[in-house]
């Protein structure tokens, strides 16, 4: 009886120290901080109150730093609620994208040059974000579409199959 009894406390705390180890494991299509494919990018979305969101409810807040760790873009008015699922990613372009699993809307960050400077000097640019939309043929014309690591294993082959 006392042999059971040790077994399954044995058991018991072995599943309970694997189960603990997996809830860790960042997701790749979750990875906080996440380099860009360049390495000139790190992109970082906490959750956080906004006050162009009526300052109380807490959002996904894309939030973009160069190599330095100098911020370059913050989302002003992220449209993810953090209570809701939320998976982002980079493409090899450098492009952020994010995706919520709960209503389907998926935005990409991208720069775009501002001015432009003598050879010698780099150009300027400014982060930009637009809501994707697979119907936008001025968007697909572009040639690119969201990285199909983005979506979440349950939704990832569904997002991939022909319409």
């Amino acid at each position: 009886m006392k042999l059971r009894i040790v077994i399954a406390a044995t058991l018991c705390v072995a599943i309970i120290q694997l189960t603990a180890c997996g809830r860790n494991r960042q997701k790749p299509n979750q990875k906080q901080p996440s380099v860009s494919p360049s390495g000139k990018y790190t992109l970082t979305v906490p959750i956080e109150t906004n006050a162009n969101q009526g300052g109380t409810s807490r959002w996904w807040t894309v939030t973009i730093t160069d190599r330095n760790g100098v911020q370059l873009y913050k989302d002003q008015n992220p449209d993810f609620a953090g209570w809701l699922n939320a998976y982002w990613v980079w493409d090899a372009s450098d492009r952020v994208w994010q995706s919520n699993s709960d209503d389907g809307r998926v935005f990409f960050w991208e720069t775009k040059p501002t001015s432009t400077a003598p050879s010698s000097q780099p150009t300027q640019s400014e982060w930009t974000k637009t809501e994707w939309d697979d119907k936008d043929t001025e968007l697909t014309a572009r040639g690119f579409a969201p990285p199909a690591v983005l979506y979440p294993d349950y939704l990832g082959k569904y997002k991939q199959s022909p319409p």
